[in-house]
C-alpha cells in the first residue's frame, strides 16, 4: 500500500487560483468511500523558515486556496486517485513581500473501517512551490516549471479552518501507525535517525531547483565486483508498511502465492507419490477448498485456488502446521513428514524474507531499466574517448555503458562479430596497477587509446552512481525514495586482503568525485557475514533471536555464542571471515520496576571477528581459465586428428603444415601421424602438470589456435571465443538441477554439458580459412565437458581456497589450550554453487577432527542472494554502526513495556582488534609489527582513528625499506600490502646522510583496522611528551617535591615511590630512584625534565600516595593526588611527575613526532598463471 503525490514538487499560484493537487493512493482495496476518508495537512517538521510571522500567513494562505473540503477520489485500474481543488486568493494582502516561497508539506490521509475495508492511516511528503507576486507570475510564465491548470469546480463551501493542522510539525503525526513500521527492533532503529532525518532533509529533498545540488541523505554501498556489480541504499524516507499481525499483508500475499504453487506441484502429479496424497488429505481438511483430485491439470487446480478467500487460505496454512503436528505414522511413512515439513518451512521462510529488505528501507538498485533489482555485469564498454594521454582529460570526456546490452555485444565480440577491443573486461582486478590499458572506444577511434586502470575504475565508479541516481530519481517522482543528484555516505567493499593503501586510493577518488563520506572499513567477507547475521535475526527477531540462542554454546560467563565461518568464493577472489558472535539478553529494569512489561526482551549481539583470510586471484574466473586449457588442448587434439583421418594436407608453409611435419615422436603413433589424445595426456592430472601444459602451449597448442594476444592483438577474439564457451558451460555444469529440500545445497548436477560446435566451427576457419573447403564440417568438432572434468580441472584452486578457510579456523579455534569448534558454515558467492566446491568442503570439514559437523542445518547456502549480500551487508552494517540502541532511553524503555522485543547488533566491534598479524622483512626473517586480536585501543597522533601502536620501549632499529605483509595464521603465505621508505623520509626530511639518521633514530608503527600502516621516527635517548589533556588535583601544589634529589651524574630522581590505590592494595607506578630522562611540554610552552608510568587501568577515581616516608611523621603513606573521570571515553591514562614536583595526570600521552612516513602500495607483478586476461594463455 503506497500513498505518494503525483508531483514531489508543484507550482502554486494563489493569484491564478486554478488548477489541483492530486495524490495517488496504491492499494488492493476494491472498494473506498470518499465519506470514509479524512484529509489533513501539515507544515513538514523543523521547517526552515526563521519568522514565526511568516508561518503563521503561509497557513493562512493554504486554509483559503485549499479546498480541502471538496476533495475527490476516483478509481483508477488498481489506484485511487485523490484530487485537492485550487481555489484564488482573496486577501490579497496576506501575501508576503517574497518572489516565490518553498513550503514542504504533510499530507495526511485517514480512513475509517468500513463494510470490506479495514481502516488505515498513511501520510506522504509535498513541497508547495508558492508565487507570491504577479511579477513573478509573468517572469515565470515560460519557465520549464509544472503550473496547475486543470478546471475548478464553482466554490459552494468556505473549507473548515482546522482542515489545516495546527501544529506545524512532523511530530503532530507521532502517533500514526507508521511510526510503528516493524513490531521489532530494526523499526526503533529506523526510528531513531529516520525522525530527524525527516525533520532536518524534508523542506530540501523535494524542493530542488535546476543545477541545485540535492546529497542524499541515506546510505549507498556498492560491491564493484570482477564480473558483477551490485548497489544497495537504506532510503530515510520509505515509509514503509505498519506490521500487525505475524507478518505483512506482502508477506501473507507471498506466502499465499507459494502455498498455491505448492499445492498445483503436488496435486497436478499424475502418478501421485504419498507425499502427494498427503497433500490432497489435507486440503479436504478446509470445508471451503474444493480442489481437483491428484493427477488434474495445473490449469484446473489453479482455477479452483483463485476462488479461495483470506480466510480459507489462512485456515489451509493452520491445517497444514496441524497436520505435522499429529502425524499418522501409521498411514504415511516418517520420509513424508520429513520431505513435506522441510518444504513448508522452506516456502514459509522464504515468504519471511520477502520484505525484509523493503520493511526496514533497504533496496537493492535496478540499475538497468525493466531489468529488476539485482546485480550487473562489470564489463564496460567505452564509446568514446578523447584520444589523449591526459588521464584526467580521459576520465571527464569519455563515454561509457554497462548492462546486459554490453554484456551481449561482448559475446558478440569474442565470436569475431565486433571488435573485442572496445571493452574493459575485470578492470577490479588490475586496480592500483601501474601498466596501461589499451582501449579501442566504439566510436570513431582511429587507433587504441592507453588509460591507467584507475582510471577505468573510476569510470566504473561513476557508471553505477550515475545509474543509482537515476533510478532513485525516478522512484522519487513516484514518492517512494528520496532525491538526491549526489551522494553523501558511500560504503565501498573491498576483497579481505585488498591492500589498505588501495583503499585510501579509492577514497582519494571517490573525494574527487564530491562525495562527503567514503567509507572503505567493509571487507567482502566481514560484509556477507553481517548481512546473514542480519538476515537470521530481522526476518523475525523473536524466533529469529530464540531459535539462534537455542542452537549455541555457552562460553565460561554462561553467554551464549556461535563461531561462524563465512567463505565467499566469488567471480575474482576468494574472501574468508571468522566471526565469533556472542548473544545476550540484557535486564534493562531494576527488578522492583513495576512498569516493565514480561513481553519485551532487550537482546544485544556482540561479533568479533577472530580473524580473515582470501585470496586476490583465485575466483570463478581462475575456474574458467583452467577450462580454457581443457577446451584449447581438446580443439587442437580434434583438429590434428581430422587431419589425419580424413587424410588433409594443410598449405604449403602453414603453420599447421610446418607443425606437423615436425610433430615430435612422442606425439605420434607408429606410421609417423599424430596419435590422437597425445596431446590431453597431461590433462588426467592438471594440477601437477601446469608446467607441462604451458609447454605444450607454447610448442603446439597455440600454433593450432593462437589465443595469446599479448603481443598480437588479433588474437583476442579468439581467446575470446573459448573463453565465453568455457563460462557458459562453467555455469550450466555448475548450476544443481537438484537441491536439498530445504537448502540451496546441491543434490545433482548435470552429467556433461555440448559444446557450441557452431561456433567452434567458425572459430577454426577464422584462423584457418582453407578448412572450410575440405571437407570438414561443423558436426565434425561435437564435443562434450563432463562434470568429472570440471571437478578435475577446478579441484586445483578450489581445495587451494577452501584450505584458506580450514587452517584458518583450525589456527584460531584449536591454539594452546583453546579447542573450540565452528557452529555454521555460510557459503557466498556464485561459484559456491559448483559440485566440486560443495564436495570439497564436505570433504575437508569432514576429516577435521571434530571441528565442524558438516550437515545440511550447519551449512548455509542461498544461491539468490550470494551477489547481494555482500553490498546489503556494508549497507546494513554502516546503518547499524551509525545508529546504535540506547537501551537507558525511555522510548527504548516504553517499546520494551508495550511486548516489543529489541536487538542491537553491535557492528562497530568487527573493527576494535587486528584480524591478522602485521610483520615486516628484516631481510633476515620476518618480524612482527602486532599480532592477531591486537587491540586498537590507541588513537592516531595523526588523525584520531582508534589503531594499535608500538610501545615506546619497544622501537626498532629503523632499516632502508620496511616491506610490510599481512599474515593470516601460522604457514600462511605472507601477502604483500605495502611498503614504507625509510631512506626516501630521511631525505625528505633534510638528512643528507641515511647511516646517520638510522643510528640516531628509533621506528614504530600504528595500524587501523583497515591495516593503513604508518610509521612513525623518534630519536634515540629522551622524548618529549606534550601535556594536552591531562588533569591536575590543584589543592597539592608541587606535592612531589619533597621526594626529588638529583643523583651524582646530575639527574633528577624519585627518591620514593608514588603508588595508587588498587582495589585491594596499592601499586608502585613510579618506583624511587627513578630518574626523570624524558621532557613534557605544557600547553604555556614550559619543558620540564620528567618520569612517566606504565599505562594505568582505566577507571573513574584515581588516588596517588608516596611510599615509605619517615614512619615518625607518617604512619600511613602520603596521599598527594585524587583525581575523578568524568569522560569515559579516554584511550590511556598515564601518571606524570616533572622535575619541579608537579604530579599530573595524563588523559592521552602524546608524543612530540615530527617524521611520519605512510605505507605506500608498490605494485607486484601478477603471476600470469593468476591472470586470465594477461594475454599469455
Amino acid at each position: 500500500m503506497q500513498f505518494y503525490p503525483e508531483n514531489a514538487t508543484i507550482t502554486v499560484n494563489p493569484l491564478q487560483g486554478s488548477g489541483e493537487l492530486r495524490y495517488i493512493l496504491s492499494c488492493s482495496h476494491p472498494l473506498i468511500y470518499q465519506k470514509d476518508i479524512t484529509l489533513k495537512y501539515a507544515f513538514a517538521g523543523k521547517w526552515k523558515i526563521s519568522s514565526p510571522a511568516l508561518k503563521s500567513r503561509i497557513r493562512e494562505i493554504l486554509v483559503h486556496i485549499l479546498d480541502i473540503v471538496h476533495f475527490e477520489i476516483r478509481n483508477k485500474a488498481d489506484k485511487w486517485i485523490i484530487t485537492v481543488p485550487l481555489k484564488p486568493l482573496k486577501n490579497l494582502s496576506l501575501l508576503p513581500e517574497l518572489d516565490k516561497i518553498e513550503i514542504p508539506v504533510v499530507v495526511k490521509l485517514q480512513k475509517k473501517e468500513s463494510p470490506g475495508s479495514p481502516e488505515f492511516q498513511l501520510k506522504c511528503y509535498q513541497t508547495l512551490s508558492m508565487i507570491t507576486s504577479q511579477a513573478t507570475q509573468e517572469k515565470e510564465t515560460d519557465s520549464e516549471e509544472m503550473y496547475l491548470s486543470l478546471p475548478l469546480d464553482e466554490e459552494k463551501k468556505e473549507p473548515d479552518p482546522d482542515s489545516l493542522e495546527e501544529s506545524p510539525s512532523a511530530e503532530s503525526f507521532s502517533s500514526f501507525p507508521i511510526e510503528k513500521q516493524q513490531e521489532e527492533i530494526s523499526s526503533y532503529l529506523a526510528q531513531m535517525d529516520d525522525i530527524s532525518v525527516f525533520q532536518n532533509t524534508f523542506s530540501d529533498a523535494f524542493s530542488l531547483k535546476p543545477h541545485q545540488d540535492q546529497f542524499y541523505k541515506g546510505i549507498m554501498a556498492i560491491d564493484f565486483g570482477t564480473t558483477n556489480s551490485v548497489v544497495v541504499i537504506r532510503d530515510p524516507l520509505y515509509a514503509a508498511e505498519e506490521i500487525k499481525e505475524d507478518l505483512s499483508k506482502e508477506q501473507w500475499k507471498i506466502l499465499a502465492q507459494w502455498v498455491d504453487s505448492w499445492i498445483i506441484q503436488h496435486l497436478s502429479v499424475i502418478t501421485p507419490s504419498e507425499e502427494n496424497l498427503y497433500v490432497e488429505e489435507l486440503s479436504r481438511m478446509v470445508s471451503e477448498m474444493d480442489l481437483p483430485p491428484c493427477g488434474s491439470l495445473s490449469v484446473d487446480i489453479w482455477e479452483e485456488l483463485q476462488k479461495l478467500d483470506i480466510e480459507a487460505r489462512e485456515q489451509f496454512i493452520m491445517e497444514i502446521v496441524a497436520g505435522f503436528s499429529i502425524y499418522n505414522q501409521e498411514q504415511y511413512s516418517h520420509r513424508t513428514l520429513r520431505e513435506l515439513s522441510w518444504e513448508f518451512l522452506f516456502g514459509l521462510e522464504q515468504s519471511i524474507y520477502s520484505k525484509t529488505l523493503e520493511s526496514q528501507r533497504y533496496f537493492i538498485l535496478e540499475l538497468e531499466e525493466n531489468a529488476g533489482p539485482g546485480p550487473i555485469s562489470s564489463t564496460m564498454q567505452i564509446l568514446s574517448a578523447p584520444y589523449s594521454g591526459d588521464q584526467q582529460k580521459l576520465e571527464e570526456e569519455t563515454q561509457v555503458e554497462l548492462g546486459e546490452r554490453v554484456h551481449l555485444l561482448m559475446r558478440s565480440a569474442a565470436i569475431g562479430e565486433a571488435d573485442i577491443r572496445q571493452f574493459a573486461i575485470n578492470i577490479k582486478r588490475y586496480f592500483g596497477q601501474e601498466q596501461a590499458v589499451s582501449i579501442l572506444p566504439s566510436e570513431a577511434a582511429a587507433a587504441p587509446i592507453s588509460f591507467n586502470p584507475d582510471t577505468l575504475c573510476r569510470l566504473a565508479y561513476k557508471k553505477l552512481i550515475s545509474r543509482s541516481l537515476e533510478y532513485m530519481g525516478r522512484k522519487a517522482n513516484q514518492g517512494e525514495l528520496q532525491y538526491a543528484n549526489k551522494i553523501q555516505t558511500l560504503v565501498a567493499t573491498f576483497p579481505t586482503t585488498y591492500p589498505a593503501s588501495l583503499r585510501r586510493r579509492l577514497r582519494d577518488m571517490m573525494n574527487d568525485m564530491e562525495i562527503q563520506s567514503i567509507d572503505t572499513r567493509f571487507d567482502e567477507g566481514t560484509a556477507s557475514a553481517v548481512y546473514y547475521i542480519w538476515q537470521e535475526v530481522c526476518a523475525d527477531p523473536v524466533c529469529g533471536m530464540y531459535g539462534l540462542m537455542a542452537r549455541c554454546r555457552r562460553d565460561r560467563h554462561d553467554r551464549a555464542y556461535q563461531n561462524i565461518l563465512l567463505y565467499d568464493l566469488g567471480g575474482g577472489t576468494t574472501d574468508i571471515a571468522l566471526i565469533q558472535l556472542i548473544y545476550e539478553e540484557l535486564p534493562i529494569f531494576e527488578p522492583l520496576d513495576k512498569t516493565k512489561s514480561e513481553g519485551g526482551r532487550y537482546f544485544r549481539i556482540t561479533p568479533r571477528l577472530l580473524g580473515s583470510t582470501g585470496h586476490r586471484y583465485i575466483g570463478g574466473d581462475l575456474i574458467t581459465l583452467w577450462l580454457f586449457r581443457l577446451l584449447k588442448t581438446k580443439l587442437v587434439d580434434k583438429i590434428l586428428h581430422l587431419l589425419e583421418e580424413k587424410k588433409i594436407e594443410p598449405p604449403s608453409g602453414s603453420e599447421l603444415s610446418l607443425l606437423l611435419s615436425s610433430l615430435p615422436e612422442e606425439f605420434c603413433g607408429f606410421t609417423g601421424e599424430y596419435r590422437e589424445g597425445s596431446l590431453l595426456e597431461w590433462t588426467f592430472s592438471p594440477g601437477q602438470n601446469l608446467r607441462r601444459y604451458d609447454f605444450l602451449n607454447n610448442t603446439i597448442l597455440n600454433l593450432v589456435i593462437p589465443t595469446m594476444f599479448e603481443n598480437d592483438s588479433k588474437n583476442t577474439a579468439n581467446f575470446f571465443t573459448l573463453w565465453d564457451i568455457m563460462e557458459e558451460t562453467k555455469k550450466k555444469l555448475g548450476t544443481p538441477t537438484m537441491t536439498y529440500t530445504g537448502s540451496g545445497l546441491g543434490q545433482e548436477w548435470l552429467e556433461e554439458i555440448w559444446l557450441d560446435h557452431e561456433t567452434l566451427w567458425g572459430l577454426v576457419t577464422r584462423i584457418h580459412p582453407w578448412i572450410s573447403s575440405t571437407g570438414l564440417k561443423a558436426e565434425d568438432f561435437k564435443m562434450a565437458i563432463t562434470q568429472e572434468e570440471l571437478g578435475n580441472f577446478a579441484l586445483y584452486p578450489v581445495h587451494e581456497s577452501l584450505n584458506l578457510a580450514l587452517n584458518l579456523a583450525k589456527a584460531r579455534l584449536r591454539m594452546g589450550n583453546i579447542s573450540d569448534k565452528l557452529d555454521r558454515f555460510i557459503l557466498s558467492g556464485l561459484s559456491c554453487s559448483l559440485q566440486v566446491v560443495q564436495n570439497k568442503a564436505k570433504e575437508i570439514f569432514q576429516s577435521s577432527e571434530g571441528l565442524f559437523d558438516f550437515n545440511l542445518a550447519n551449512v548455509f547456502f542461498h544461491p539468490e542472494i550470494a551477489k547481494t549480500s555482500v553490498a546489503m551487508g556494508a549497507c546494513i552494517g554502516r546503518y547499524l554502526e551509525s545508529v546504535r540502541l540506547d537501551p537507558g532511553h525511555e522510548k527504548t524503555r516504553q517499546m520494551l513495556r508495550e511486548g516489543y522485543d529489541q536487538i542491537d547488533l553491535v557492528v562497530e566491534n568487527l573493527f576494535t582488534h587486528l584480524a591478522c598479524r602485521l610483520v615486516y622483512d628484516s631481510l633476515v626473517a620476518m618480524v612482527e609489527i602486532f599480532d592477531h586480536g591486537q587491540e586498537l585501543n590507541r588513537k592516531s597522533f595523526v588523525d584520531g582513528k582508534p589503531v594499535a601502536r608500538t610501545p615506546m620501549d619497544s622501537l626498532r632499529p629503523v632499516q632502508e625499506k620496511f616491506w610490510i605483509y599481512r599474515l593470516d595464521f601460522e604457514g600462511a603465505t605472507p601477502q604483500y600490502l605495502g611498503l614504507i621508505n625509510a631512506e626516501a623520509t630521511a631525505y625528505s626530511n633534510g638528512f643528507e646522510d641515511f647511516r646517520k639518521f638510522r643510528e640516531q633514530y628509533l621506528v614504530g608503527f600504528e595500524a587501523d583496522a583497515e591495516l593503513f600502516v604508518r610509521a612513525f621516527f623518534i630519536p634515540r635517548g629522551p622524548k618529549n611528551i606534550l601535556a594536552i589533556h591531562f588533569l591536575e588535583d590543584t589543592s597539592y601544589h608541587c606535592p612531589a617535591r619533597s621526594i626529588l634529589e638529583e643523583n651524582n651524574k646530575g639527574m633528577v630522581i624519585l627518591k620514593n615511590s608514588i603508588s595508587s590505590q588498587e582495589l585491594f592494595q596499592r601499586k608502585v607506578f613510579l618506583p624511587a630512584n627513578t630518574a626523570m630522562v624524558d621532557t613534557i611540554q605544557y600547553p604555556d610552552g614550559s619543558r620540564y625534565r620528567c618520569a612517566l608510568s606504565e599505562s594505568l587501568p582505566i577507571r573513574e577515581m584515581y588516588d596517588f600516595y608516596i611510599e615509605g616516608l619517615s614512619a615518625s611523621s607518617y604512619k600511613e603513606p602520603k596521599l598527594i593526588s585524587h583525581f575523578g573521570i568524568e569522560n569515559n571515553n579516554n584511550e590511556e591514562m598515564v601518571l606524570a611527575c616533572d622535575e619541579t614536583g608537579r604530579v599530573v595526570l595524563l588523559l592521552s600521552c602524546i608524543y612530540d613526532i615530527k617524521i611520519w612516513a605512510d605505507i605506500d602500495y608498490q605494485p607486484q607483478k601478477v603471476d600470469a598463471q593468476y591472470d586470465p586476461f594477461c594475454g599469455q594463455h
